[in-house]
């Protein structure tokens, strides 16, 4: 009996002895590759595989497969080549094609590869697979796993989830050696409907509509909140016409040394951090709803090494495409440090531990963070001294996890704006650029997707006064 043959029947004797569940562990054990049953195997056309499923962004991919964690009486769903869940089958394959967004009941692991692309190792992101597929993977010869991220730099393991027979009877979040358990048949895939996450590039965006609004500060403590409205008839293409206050009386926003913007929980809509004087980091996670107050608490998420005095220059934004904001912040020795986003840890608190990620960024006035190449990656943009603009690409795949090496200078002049802002105020992925001057004006830069000059021209939004502000997010 071959080797692959006993590890099965171990299976088949633990989960029919056992009825083994697990739910949100990290595992260490190697399941046996489980598709659908043979027989339900039919080979898509082309005109089949562009019906297969409509868009989905890389977030939703792993937090519809997370739901199946807990959505049978609490816990896992069973697996079942028989089954389903939902409308989808309670295998391998028909979880994936739930997390995919594919018709019900699913795909096979014969078929997923029709409605996907091989990819490289190294351009592995949240929501792409790791599959056995194919011709002949059908029934128990296949098998299909969600890469969701690595665990180490040299990209050896990574966290998956899963539907599996053994060694959980379900849905299994754990920790993988890549590919499967060293089984070279496993091969990296790419949905072809999926998309990125928009959380890098959007910035600001309040509402949660994928257009960055702009937050202000006024020098007495108010939050003001002005929507983008740049698709609405009669504004000219231009986002900002009106804001509102979205302050409670006892508003305190002039205390904070420095508020940035970001969407911290990963819900698709921004949430604030601010540090106070003593060093502390709070969130202000957005609770928007109708015209209420997005940001009525605050919670202490960490400190006592925020002081403006060691790091002096703070952004926030997702810097490895996983649709939740990470941190950046510059110390008084110039380094840049980096705060990767672990919100979903057992504190809760999103930013433990960070890495100093090299160069010398004393020179430099301010930074900023979105996605302004449009790749799902925050990049940084920051103005120096000299009042030139420098732009620096994110390349955390290429650059074996470090995203921001060297930068070009890109513009200049810009040590006359008073505030400068990055976001995707026109929603086409690419972060474009707001800026106040000292008049009062409110400049609207586009971007135009060419890296060596991406804000070219700009527009002036008319009918505000912006000189009230101190501070615009």
């Amino acid at each position: 009996m071959s080797n692959r043959a006993r590890f099965r029947g171990r299976r088949l004797a633990a989960v029919a002895a056992m009825g083994l569940v697990v739910a949100g562990s990290v595992l260490v054990a190697r399941p046996v590759a489980h598709a659908a049953p043979q027989g339900e195997d039919p080979v898509l056309t082309g005109a089949a595989v562009a019906r297969a499923g409509e868009k989905v962004t890389r977030r939703e991919v792993i937090d519809r497969a997370k739901t199946w964690l807990t959505a049978h009486n609490g816990g896992p769903v069973p697996y079942n080549q028989n089954a389903h869940h939902d409308g989808y089958r309670a295998d391998c394959s028909g979880f994936v094609s739930m997390a995919w967004k594919l018709d019900r009941p699913g795909l096979t692991t014969v078929t997923l590869p029709n409605v996907a692309d091989l990819i490289d190792k190294n351009d592995l992101r949240p929501g792409d697979v790791l599959m056995n597929g194919g011709p002949g993977t059908g029934g128990d010869n296949g098998h299909v796993v969600i890469f969701e991220k690595w665990v180490d730099t040299a990209k050896t393991r990574y966290l998956g989830i899963e539907q599996a027979g053994y060694p959980a009877n379900g849905t299994v979040y754990r920790e993988i050696s890549y590919p499967y358990g060293g089984d070279a048949r496993f091969k990296p895939y790419r949905y072809r409907n999926i998309v990125d996450n928009r959380s890098g590039a959007v910035g600001t965006d309040v509402s949660g509509d994928g257009f960055a609004d702009v937050l202000a500060t006024t020098r007495d403590g108010k939050l003001w909140y002005y929507p983008n409205n740049i698709k609405s008839p009669g504004n000219n293409g231009l986002p900002f016409v009106s804001g509102y206050s979205v302050s409670f009386d006892n508003s305190r926003w002039h205390t904070h040394q420095r508020v940035v913007a970001g969407d911290v929980n990963g819900d698709g809509r921004a949430d604030l951090l601010a540090t106070s004087s003593d060093g502390t980091l709070w969130l202000y996670q957005n609770k928007l709803s109708g015209n209420d107050h997005p940001f009525d608490s605050a919670i202490n998420v960490g400190g006592p090494n925020w002081t403006e005095d060691k790091f002096r220059l703070v952004a926030a934004s997702d810097v490895t495409g996983d649709g939740y904001a990470d941190a950046l912040a510059v110390d008084a020795d110039g380094k840049l440090w980096y705060f990767p986003n672990n919100i979903n840890g057992s504190d809760k608190k999103p930013f433990g531990g960070g890495v100093a990620i090299g160069g010398d960024w004393r020179g430099f006035t301010r930074i900023m963070a979105a996605d302004v190449s449009g790749d799902g990656y925050a990049d940084i943009l920051a103005t120096d001294a000299n009042g030139h603009l420098w732009y620096y690409v994110n390349g955390i795949i290429k650059n074996n996890g470090i995203p921001f090496t060297s930068g070009a200078d890109v513009g200049s002049g810009w040590n006359w704006m008073n505030n400068v802002v990055l976001g995707d105020y026109n929603g086409d992925g690419r972060a474009d650029i707001v800026a106040t001057d000292p008049d009062g004006k409110l400049w609207f830069y586009p971007n135009s997707g060419a890296g060596d000059n991406p804000f070219p021209t700009r527009v002036v939004t008319p009918g505000s006064d912006w000189r009230g502000y101190d501070r615009i997010l």
